[in-house]
């Protein structure tokens, strides 16, 4: 009981009722700060996820549109070994870059961040893409620039833009 009356004695001295006094400040302080903090992050982290998503946005947009630029080519070249009615060493030479090229774009498609991706059915969606332009690699490294490659080319075309799509509503 007396060291009860001890420390009520020294709390009640001017000295001890500042200290708690600026002990309660500062925990206040500390508290504001913290959710000032907590705000900003979350400002940071919307940010964020907006630049990645515009980011996700111009790389798919490059991307349909270099799928696009083979999509022509495959038809061209086609149409110009259907005219010639054999491949030729120039047309060879075209076809071995475009199918180089095509490779290229399922290994440029695989390194784009698209968001989203980890949610149910968003994994799909890039490996479906790469599918089909991996299966338009393979025919126009067989030679094959006709209905297989095209088909295949113009689906990744299809999945592509819904891909952008999703991107640019997110």
């Amino acid at each position: 009981a007396d060291s009860m009356r001890r420390a009520a004695d020294v709390i009640r001295q001017p000295a001890a009722i500042k200290a708690l006094s600026a002990q309660a400040s500062a925990i206040e302080r500390i508290e504001s700060l913290q959710r000032m903090l907590a705000e900003q992050r979350k400002e940071t982290s919307a940010t964020l996820a907006g630049e990645r998503t515009r980011r996700s946005s111009q790389d798919l947009s490059r991307l349909f549109g270099r799928q696009d630029r083979l999509a022509r080519q495959t038809r061209s070249l086609d149409t110009e070994r259907e005219r010639r009615g054999r491949w030729t060493r120039p047309l060879l030479k075209q076809l071995r870059e475009l199918a180089e090229q095509q490779q290229k774009m399922v290994e440029d498609t695989q390194a784009v961040h698209l968001p989203g991706v980890g949610k149910p059915d968003s994994k799909k969606s890039p490996e479906t893409i790469t599918g089909q332009m991996w299966i338009a690699a393979d025919s126009l490294r067989r030679r094959q620039t006709g209905t297989s490659a095209q088909q295949a080319q113009q689906q990744a075309l299809v999945l592509l833009d819904r891909c952008l799509d999703r991107v640019r509503t997110a």
